[in-house]
């Protein structure tokens, strides 16, 4: 109101230094709002990138954990953009993909999202495994037998305490298991070199058992 004011008061005409003032004037006050509108809408972009980026690398590992066989889950497996030919098949519209194995880049929205695998085997000699058994065996146990009371211990077979899981794979101790999936996920914007920003990257853990196959 004052600025109009000072514009419009008096008789004479207004000049074109006065102008320059007013716009001055009003620039200087409007900056912090445009600031705000500026940084708020930089970090929701920043969040739909970093949004995308979590619902890819949930989708690679899905896939790898329901689609991808046993032994073929290593850092060399190939992610593809709706192409049936790849271990794990993304259907991004619009998007595309530049390198399928571990370190290959997919492009959507004009966003860099770069995908690693690393793959971590867990041997038969690597796990440690621990049961007991209830001594139910021949002659079964009387009704007034089973309460645990104070001889719990002795009513149970706790030979297979403290095992490597070995023992039930034929002794076979280098057999793999199980797999541990590492994804990391990074993303870079249009323009950018590297995925160095610690921000914009972040980590998915999952395991993977054997349950096809032989067991020895």
């Amino acid at each position: 109101m004052n600025i109009l004011y000072f514009i419009r008061s008096g008789n004479k005409a207004v000049t074109f230094v006065e102008i320059l003032i007013a716009t001055a004037i009003f620039a200087f006050a409007f900056m912090p709002v445009a600031s705000v509108i500026f940084s708020t809408s930089k970090k929701t972009h920043q969040m739909d990138f970093e949004l995308t980026a979590e619902s890819m690398a949930k989708n690679i590992l899905e896939q790898v954990l329901k689609n991808v066989k046993f032994e073929k889950v290593g850092p060399n497996m190939t992610v593809g953009i709706t192409d049936a030919g790849s271990d794990v098949n993304l259907d991004i519209t619009g998007a595309a993909i530049s390198g399928n194995t571990s370190g290959g880049i997919i492009t959507h929205n004009f966003v860099d999202y770069k995908f690693e695998f690393e793959i971590k085997d867990i041997k038969a000699d690597d796990m440690d495994m621990s049961f007991v058994v209830f001594k139910n065996t021949p002659p079964a146990w009387l009704s007034s037998d089973k309460g645990t009371g104070n001889d719990g211990i002795a009513k149970m077979d706790d030979s297979m305490k403290n095992k490597k899981a070995s023992i039930f794979v034929g002794g076979n101790g280098n057999l793999v298991l199980m797999k541990t999936i590492k994804l990391k996920m990074s993303w870079r914007n249009k323009g950018e070199v590297d995925f160095n920003d610690k921000r914009r990257k972040f980590v998915l853990l999952t395991r993977k058992a054997k349950l096809e196959g032989a067991l020895n």
